[in-house]
């Protein structure tokens, strides 16, 4: 049987991402309102409508600070989740596809593909929002993956951290997983996907 598997990047193949608390701190700006901010324009930003260079300016407008690659990428030191490349390497060896499908923004999608060499040459396809112009938990951003694989959802696997990315999936007929570094249950997971 054909099988697809949809992994989300940050958080599940990679784990200590830098999280926007630490992006206002590095940036001396108050994390409630940077937050804040930053959801405001979260599916602008994702979905690449909003170039990352017009976020800087953004930024350096309504904060006042200095703003290009560095506010992200200082002090960003993810690793590869080792737990989950293995039962990716293992989904591989059953024949089936794995792709990671992912909601992220320049400067981090380059930054992967440069950095996360075991992780990056794993997948058949990356589908990143910023690159596809789609965000979860929109349902046209798994429906877009499914068509460009040529799988139906039945046929279709998805694990992401977020609930709701994961509860938009399963509307569309996705089986899915929500990650939370029990290694134990994900394995399991992957096994009863494998039968």
């Amino acid at each position: 049987m054909d099988r697809l598997f949809i992994f989300d990047i940050g958080e599940v193949v990679m784990t200590e991402c830098k999280t926007l608390r630490d992006v206002a701190r590095d940036i001396d700006v108050d994390a409630l309102d940077f937050i804040e901010d930053f959801r405001a324009l979260n599916s602008k930003i994702m979905e690449g409508a909003m170039g990352i260079k017009e976020y800087y300016a953004h930024l350096s407008e309504k904060f006042s600070v200095k703003a290009d690659d560095s506010i992200f990428l200082n002090n960003y030191h993810p690793y590869e989740n080792k737990v989950v490349l293995e039962e990716i390497k293992r989904i591989k060896r059953s024949g089936s596809s794995v792709v990671y499908g992912s909601n992220t923004f320049e400067p981090y999608s380059s930054w992967f593909k440069e950095n996360m060499r075991e992780a990056s040459s794993l997948p058949d396809f990356l589908f990143l929002s910023n690159e596809i112009h789609l965000s979860k938990p929109n349902g046209e951003f798994y429906e877009f993956i499914l068509k460009h694989m040529g799988f139906k959802a039945e046929n279709a696997f998805f694990i992401d951290d977020r609930e709701e990315n994961v509860d938009a999936a399963e509307r569309l007929g996705i089986r899915s997983y929500r990650y939370r570094k029990d290694d134990a249950d994900f394995k399991a997971f992957i096994s009863k996907c494998l039968l």
